[in-house]
Parts: C-alpha cells; sequence; structure tokens
C-alpha cells in the first residue's frame, strides 16, 4: 500500500529577499517597543506570491528589523508597502507585544491604548508608504505627534 498526501508545508522562498532595518522617531525621539507592519502593495520580481506583511519590533534606540515570509526570512521583497506603526500600551506603561491570534479590537477592548497618531497607527488610515529597493538601504520613520 502506498500513501500518497498533499505537501502541507511552507511554499519556496521567493528569490531576491532583502534586509529591511531601519529607524522610528517621534518629534525626534526613539520609539521603542513599536511594531512596524510592511503591508505589499506592488512586489517587483521575486515571484512574491503569498508573500503576506513583514514586521518587527523596534528596540529601545528606536531601531527595527523586518522579519517576513511567514517569519521565515530577513527582510522582505524590494517594492512599494503601506507601513503600519503601532505601540501599544497597558495602564501600568508597559509595552504589550501583541500574539499572532491577538486582534486590534481584543488588545484595545483589554485596556491596551495606542500611543502613536492614528495617521500611522490605523490599518486603514495610515498614510506611511516605502519603497523597499534591491540594495536594503535603511527605511527609516520620522514621525510627528501633531
Amino acid at each position: 500500500m502506498v500513501a500518497v498526501g498533499c505537501g502541507g508545508g511552507a511554499p519556496p522562498m521567493p528569490s531576491g529577499i532583502v534586509p529591511v532595518t531601519g529607524t522610528v522617531t517621534l518629534d525626534g525621539e526613539p520609539v521603542s517597543g513599536a511594531i512596524v507592519t510592511f503591508v505589499p502593495v506592488q512586489i517587483t520580481g521575486g515571484g512574491g506570491a503569498g508573500l503576506g506583511a513583514a514586521s518587527g519590533m523596534t528596540d529601545s534606540t528606536g531601531k527595527y528589523s523586518l522579519i517576513g515570509y511567514e517569519g521565515r526570512a530577513n527582510g522582505t521583497l524590494p517594492g512599494s508597502y503601506r507601513v503600519k506603526i503601532s505601540r501599544l500600551t497597558r495602564a501600568d506603561g508597559s509595552t504589550v507585544i501583541p500574539g499572532p491570534d491577538d486582534s486590534p479590537m481584543q488588545l484595545l477592548v483589554s485596556g491596551a491604548r495606542e500611543q502613536l497618531p492614528e495617521k500611522y497607527s490605523s490599518d486603514i488610515r495610515t498614510s506611511l508608504v516605502a519603497t523597499v529597493d534591491p540594495s536594503g538601504s535603511p527605511v527609516d520613520f520620522k514621525l510627528f505627534s501633531k
């Protein structure tokens, strides 16, 4: 008897992934504990089907590095991206680190508060865009509270 099944594994990694790093500041000060999410708008080359979003968390100096392709790639493909930057805190001021199954609504209902302006932190209203080029040059974000 021979068993035949679907290969339920992850799809192959696309070629051309470049590391993406940068710094996030708000009014000139580093933003720590923020989640930076790049959502693809237009991918150039590399066979990016199913790429999905790439994200990373800022450290105490505001620096981030993207992890993409379902957590399997240090970076993402060159192309255009909409960017969301969110920093949630609890009432005591501690940073909330969302888990993979946490929805933004669940976190807000649980008492978490968004610390960044909606024009940066909203999935729908973000005004941030970025272009990732093949050289992997840093993608910095200078945010303003007003």
